[in-house]
C-alpha cells in the first residue's frame, strides 16, 4: 500500500494532495482534460499497472458544462438601491415594472441574503438592478419558480466623460436660459 493516497476532510489540519508524493505526476494520463467527467475512485499509475492511488472523486477536475434549459420571464422590475441597512441585512428599493409600464413605481425592502454572491460587491447606494420572476426548465429536473436579482455592470465615468458631459450641460443650459 505504499502507492495509497487519501484526502482528509477540508478543515483538518492536513494538506491535500500529501507533499510528499504528488499524485497526478504518477497518473498515466497527464492532461487532467482527458479524466473529464470521470467519477473515479482510484487510477492506474504509470510504474505499475497493477497498482492504483485512491484519488478522491472531487480531487479530478471536470469542465463546467452548459446545462440547456431555458427561463420563462413572468415578472420584470428595473430597481434603484435607496439604502442599505447592514443591521437588518437588507436593503430599500425603488423600482419600475418593465413587464407591465401602466403601473407605478414601488418602494420596497429586500434581504440582502436575495442577491448572489457575484453581485454583492455592487450593492451600493444608487445601484440599478433588474429583478426577474419566472419558471425555471432544465431537462431531467422538476420545473422551479426563481427570483433572480442581478445588477447592471457598466463601467465607471472617467473624469474626462464627467468633464464633457459637465461642458456640454452648461452650453445646453445657456441656450435654454434665453427662453
Amino acid at each position: 500500500m505504499g502507492n495509497l493516497q487519501t484526502a482528509v476532510p477540508y478543515g483538518e489540519e492536513s494538506t491535500f494532495p500529501a507533499p510528499a508524493e504528488p499524485i497526478f505526476g504518477k497518473l498515466k494520463r497527464k492532461n487532467l482534460s482527458e479524466w473529464s467527467g470521470c467519477q473515479l475512485d482510484s487510477l492506474p499509475t504509470e510504474d505499475n499497472p497493477g497498482t492504483s492511488l485512491q484519488v478522491p472523486k472531487h480531487a479530478i477536475a471536470t469542465p463546467l458544462k452548459r446545462i440547456k434549459g431555458n427561463f420563462r420571464l413572468l415578472q420584470m422590475w428595473e430597481g434603484r438601491v435607496l439604502s442599505i441597512d447592514t443591521e437588518k441585512n437588507e436593503f430599500s428599493a425603488v423600482i419600475s415594472d418593465k413587464t407591465n409600464t401602466v403601473f407605478p413605481d414601488e418602494q420596497l425592502t429586500l434581504s440582502v441574503e436575495e442577491v448572489s454572491r457575484n453581485d454583492l460587491q455592487l450593492l451600493q447606494e444608487g445601484a440599478v438592478f433588474y429583478w426577474s420572476i419566472g419558471y425555471a426548465d432544465y431537462p431531467g429536473r422538476p420545473r422551479t419558480r426563481e427570483s433572480r436579482i442581478r445588477f447592471r455592470r457598466l463601467p465607471k465615468w472617467t473624469h474626462r466623460e464627467l468633464k464633457k458631459a459637465r461642458e456640454k450641460g452648461a452650453e445646453l443650459a445657456e441656450i435654454f436660459s434665453s427662453y
